[in-house]
């Protein structure tokens, strides 16, 4: 290959291939036909070799066209990946899904120490049922409630999830003298394995009275009083108007989670955003394993 080779002339072969007519690559291109016609030409000159047989439907690539086609292939996909992860280096915002939305009272004296550690930085927290995921890259750092993280995900284990029931505290007191079905619960889509872990046959006889769509809101009616509701204790102890009903809380058996996938090692502010958020969280695990309770 000559040594002063123009590279650019490789953007014009792929063009060619992809569009099936020069007129038609020029218009993607936004260059001229005859532009194209030359870069074809002065490509075909400079190897020495036929890279399209022209016919009545547009150009065919040859073998030898199909050689260099690889080539520019290659080019380019490796190009973009090296721009990709250059963009991602200068990036000045993260991405941070919480466990669900009620969890911003755990996370947000965490993402208070994090803002402190990293100035400049931006952080887009999103807080919901629908958990985005890690391993699909729908998100930099997920903070998790689970006893398996993803395969594709690095991160630190923060510490046990303690769970317990809550009422109000109008409602906790009536509940020491009234037959469990005279009471209500608040369930929510996804509750279900916070609740199983109460072994008491007592909780297992309450009818679910109140339904609703996410963590706040069933902590929001609990202190409305009007019913239980099972809660991570990190949630639930600081909920305002909420007490633990008496020996309710069970240890966890589920653990939260700093995680982020393994490609952001390449990505500068991810990786110091996560070890800021880790380690603030680290130190509120007398509040996540339930040693805080009012």
């Amino acid at each position: 290959m000559p040594t002063q080779f123009d590279w650019s002339r490789l953007a014009v072969l792929l063009a060619v291939h992809r569009a099936g007519s020069a007129r038609e690559a020029a218009k993607r291109l936004g260059v001229h036909s005859a532009t194209v016609y030359r870069s074809i030409r002065a490509l075909e000159e400079e190897l020495g070799a036929l890279l399209f047989e022209r016919r009545s439907r547009g150009y065919a690539i040859t073998a030898a066209g199909e050689e260099l086609l690889a080539l520019a292939e290659r080019i380019e996909s490796e190009a973009g990946a090296v721009a990709e992860r250059l963009s991602l280096r200068q990036r000045d915002w993260v991405q941070v899904s919480l466990p669900g939305d009620a969890f911003a009272t755990l996370i947000a004296p965490a993402l208070r120490t994090a803002l402190a550690a990293e100035p400049g930085l931006v952080f887009r927290v999103e807080g919901s049922d629908r958990n985005r995921s890690i391993a699909d890259h729908e998100t930099d750092i997920a903070i998790r409630v689970t006893r398996d993280p993803p395969l594709a995900a690095l991160g630190r284990r923060v510490g046990h999830v303690a769970t317990a029931i809550y009422g109000s505290k109008e409602v906790v007191q009536r509940a020491s003298d009234a037959a469990p079905e005279s009471l209500s619960w608040i369930s929510w889509v996804g509750e279900s394995y916070v609740r199983e872990r109460s072994s008491d046959p007592f909780w297992s006889r309450v009818p679910d009275r109140v339904q609703v769509p996410n963590h706040s809101v069933a902590l929001a009616m609990a202190a409305a009083g009007c019913g239980f509701v099972a809660m991570a204790c990190a949630v639930g102890d600081p909920w305002p108007g909420l007490i633990r009903c008496p020996a309710s809380k069970r240890d966890g058996e589920r653990d939260l989670w700093v995680l982020v996938h393994e490609d952001a090692r390449r990505i500068p502010t991810v990786q110091s955003a996560a070890r800021a958020l880790s380690g603030a969280l680290f130190q509120q695990r007398t509040l996540l394993e339930g040693g805080a309770a009012r």
